[in-house]
C-alpha cells in the first residue's frame, strides 16, 4: 500500500513520514521490508544485516520508462551493516545539502544500490563509500541534476585509514546534468580490482571518472562518455578520466565510447604519476576523432 512499509517476514506494518527507518529499527537478520509508494520524510540508517529495502520501482532501472509511481527518502544515512540491498527507490538530498549531512556512508561489505533514481544533493557526494565498504555493487541507477563541486560517487578510505576499498562494482548507471566547478561524477582513491563499465557519462561538471593512488587490478571498460569538462576551473586539465597521483598495475582502460573531447579537449589525462599506458588506450578504446599525446 501507499505510504506504507511491510516487512514481509514479521508482518508488521509501519506508516508515517519516518516508516522505513521504524521498520529497520524492528527488523531482524536477512529481512525484506516492502516499501510502498510516497515520500517519506526521513533519510535512513541501516544496521541490520542482510536486510532488503524493496522499493516500488524494484527490479527497473532508475532510468527506465516503465518506472511507476516512486518510494522517496533522502541520502544522509548510513548503511553500518553487511549485505544490505536497496532497490527501486526515488532518492534525494536532505534538507542540508552541501554540508556533508545529505551524503549517505557505507561502511558495510557487499551492499548493493541498485535500480534508483539518484536527485544528486548540490556540493555533496550521495554516496560515500569508507575502507570497509569490499564488494560494494552501484548498478542500473540514474544520477542526475546536481550542482556545485561535489563528487557523485565518491570511494576513498579516510584519511590515515590504510585499507584499500575493495572488489567494487559500479555499472550500467546512468550520470547526467551533474554540473559546476569541480563535479566529479566517481572519484576512485585506493580502491583495487574495481570494474567501472556500462556506464553513461553526459553533461558533467569536470571529470566523469578519477582515480587516483592504488587502483590496482581496476577495470574502466565499455562506458560511454559525452560533455564533460563543461564547467572546469579548478587549474588542472579535466577530461573524461583523470589520473591523479595513480600507483598500482594491470589497469584496465579499455572499449569506452569518447563522443567529444570535453570542455579541455582532453580524453584521459594524468599528472603527478606515469603508469598508464597511453598506447594501450589510443588502440583500445573509440574517440570520435583522432587522439594527440600531450
Amino acid at each position: 500500500p501507499a505510504d506504507t512499509v511491510v516487512n514481509l517476514d514479521t508482518g508488521a506494518t509501519f506508516t508515517g513520514s519516518t516508516a522505513i527507518q521504524d521498520a529497520v529499527d524492528n527488523a531482524n537478520s536477512d529481512n525484506t521490508l516492502r516499501v510502498g509508494s510516497g515520500t517519506f520524510d526521513e533519510s535512513v540508517t541501516v544496521d541490520v544485516d542482510g536486510l532488503t529495502l524493496e522499493g516500488p520501482n524494484a527490479g527497473l532501472a532508475g532510468d527506465s520508462g516503465q518506472r511507476g509511481a516512486e518510494a522517496s527518502f533522502q541520502t544522509g544515512g548510513n548503511i553500518d551493516a553487511d549485505n544490505v540491498t536497496i532497490d527501486g527507490f526515488e532518492l534525494v538530498p536532505g534538507p542540508n545539502a552541501g554540508s556533508g549531512q545529505s551524503r549517505t556512508e557505507i561502511l558495510g561489505s557487499n551492499v548493493v544500490i541498485t535500480n534508483s533514481d539518484v536527485d544528486v544533493p548540490d556540493g555533496d557526494a550521495p554516496l560515500r563509500l569508507q575502507a570497509s565498504a569490499n564488494d560494494t555493487v552501484i548498478t542500473q541507477n540514474q544520477f542526475a541534476n546536481g550542482d556545485g563541486g561535489g563528487f557523485v560517487i565518491n570511494a576513498r578510505p579516510k584519511p590515515g585509514a590504510t585499507n584499500l576499498i575493495d572488489g567494487v562494482e559500479i555499472t550500467d548507471n546512468t550520470f547526467e546534468n551533474i554540473t559546476g566547478t569541480g563535479t566529479t561524477a566517481i572519484q576512485a582513491k585506493g580502491y583495487t580490482n574495481a570494474n567501472i563499465s556500462g556506464n553513461s557519462f553526459d553533461n558533467i561538471g569536470e571529470d566523469a571518472v578519477r582515480l587516483a593512488g592504488n587502483v590496482s587490478g581496476t577495470e574502466v571498460t565499455d562506458n560511454e562518455f559525452s560533455n564533460y569538462a563543461q564547467d572546469s576551473d579548478i587549474g588542472v586539465p579535466a577530461g573524461a578520466i583523470i589520473a591523479n597521483g595513480l600507483s598500482g598495475d594491470n589497469i584496465d582502460i579499455s572499449g569506452n565510447q569518447f563522443n567529444d573531447a570535453g570542455g579541455d579537449d582532453r580524453y584521459v589525462v594524468e599528472f603527478s604519476s606515469d603508469v598508464l599506458n597511453v598506447g594501450d588506450i589510443q588502440n583500445n578504446n573509440q574517440f570520435d576523432q583522432n587522439t594527440q599525446l600531450v
